[in-house]
């Protein structure tokens, strides 16, 4: 699809890449690759753009996953809205700025720091496009080390501070960073190394000048590859005092059965909970404190009631199948909020990518349909299964033939909404006229 991978760059990942990495380098052990693609995976300016989107969401209250450091060339410092009060809202990049290097002169000129770090984790959720390469780049992988369950994610780290801010330590993934702008030093400590490093580092994150000659280290300019498995604790620094824009690519190796299973009953019995109260205070006189023990709250039975009900386990497969179908169609990559759904008139043309196919499972009386991390619940309708064979061959669809053709009068209405919701889902673009 034209519309979506490669919307900033004409980035792809080369047929024969993931072969030769995965043969030179295998995947316990860190590792440097030279400029491996052609075109970048994304530019300073779409980044940065992504950057001031996520600091409007933080301004006006909305769910975001930015954080601001500041400090000088010996440390920055975690800053929040609590700590600063309205002036850290000033302190959050604008789209005046204009780019990464604008920001960096405001934050030095009108407000006295020298050093700064941006971190935006899920930043693939307001980048435009860059979800799509993202897919493109895992994918190629999985197919030849199987799907990771636990799923993975994309991290964007910007400013010019000169080692990480919270110090030596491990994460909880494998990391792939890709340097989209500047230079980048990686100091990487096998786990035996780190093991011997954790108490002086529980002091103090800092402290690991003395271990330095014990660390591999891994060096990188604009469109070079890094990587690190989870087991190497590391600290990032930077080569000289310029700005520097990396995506840190994370894949974490496992989720369990119970955290899929608690995720899918909450969401059972969140229902059920929505018209109870949940934090009234309970009756606590010592003479009241037995009974208010041996007595559940009352939202307590609710939820008991609703996992006991007949209904429960039909309910909670379900959702569990959503879930599931969503996560594996995303490669378990959060993706951005769905895009505009509009109507659709007879004579527009779709396309679904080939590459990429929508996949759809009949369960009871529904169809659970999913793509690009979403999935949706519909009416079973016949034809609708043969409606999305159709689509993922890859070739243009006439909206009228595929209603004519794959549903019965009844049921057209919930074939225009499977178009629609696809449409959503960026499964399916529609083309301009005459393509």
């Amino acid at each position: 699809m034209k519309n979506s991978s490669h919307a900033t760059t004409g980035f792809a990942v080369p047929g024969t890449f993931w072969d030769g990495y995965l043969r030179a380098h295998p995947l316990s052990r860190p590792a440097v690759v030279r400029r491996p693609f052609p075109e970048p995976l994304t530019t300073p300016e779409a980044l940065f753009q992504g950057l001031t989107l996520a600091a409007a969401d933080a301004r006006a209250g909305r769910p975001n996953e930015l954080r601001l450091y500041l400090g000088d060339p010996k440390m920055v410092y975690r800053q929040t809205s609590e700590y600063l009060g309205d002036r850290y809202w000033e302190l959050l990049p604008r789209a005046e700025d204009g780019s990464l290097g604008g920001y960096a002169e405001r934050l030095r000129a009108r407000h006295g720091y020298t050093c700064f770090a941006l971190m935006l984790n899920n930043c693939q959720t307001v980048v435009p496009g860059l979800w799509f390469r993202l897919r493109d780049f895992y994918s190629g992988l999985f197919e030849r080390t199987g799907f990771l369950r636990g799923g993975t994610d994309c991290n964007l780290f910007a400013g010019n501070y000169r080692a990480t801010p919270f110090g030596a330590h491990t994460d909880a993934q494998d990391v792939f960073t890709v340097i989209i702008e500047g230079r980048k030093r990686l100091l990487a400590w096998p786990p035996k190394v780190f093991q011997q490093m954790e108490q002086p580092l529980s002091e103090n994150p800092h402290d690991y000048q003395r271990y330095r000659s014990r660390a591999r280290v891994l060096e990188g300019k604009a469109g070079d590859l890094l990587y690190w498995p989870r087991e190497y604790g590391h600290v990032a620094e930077s080569v000289d005092e310029g700005l520097v824009t990396t995506l840190s690519l994370g894949l974490d190796r496992g989720s369990t059965a119970a955290s899929w299973v608690e995720a899918a009953l909450s969401e059972v019995i969140g229902e059920a909970l929505s018209m109870e109260e949940q934090t009234a205070p309970l009756p606590f006189r010592k003479s009241e404190r037995s009974r208010a023990a041996r007595a559940l709250p009352r939202d307590f039975s609710v939820a008991l009631e609703a996992a006991r009900s007949p209904k429960a386990a039909p309910r909670l497969e379900r959702a569990l199948r959503l879930r599931w179908l969503g996560w594996v169609t995303g490669l378990g990559l959060k993706p951005p909020p769905e895009g505009p759904a509009p109507e659709l008139a007879k004579n527009d043309r779709v396309r679904a990518d080939a590459a990429h196919p929508i996949l759809c499972v009949p369960w009871r009386d529904e169809l659970h349909v999913a793509a690009n991390g979403f999935s949706v619940a519909l009416p079973g309708a016949k034809g609708h299964a043969a409606l999305i064979r159709a689509l993922n061959r890859g070739k243009p669809l006439a909206v009228g033939d595929a209603i004519e053709r794959f549903s019965e009068r009844p049921t057209r209405a919930i074939t225009r909404l499977l178009l629609r919701r696809l449409m959503a889902f960026r499964a399916i673009e529609k083309l301009p006229a005459g393509e």
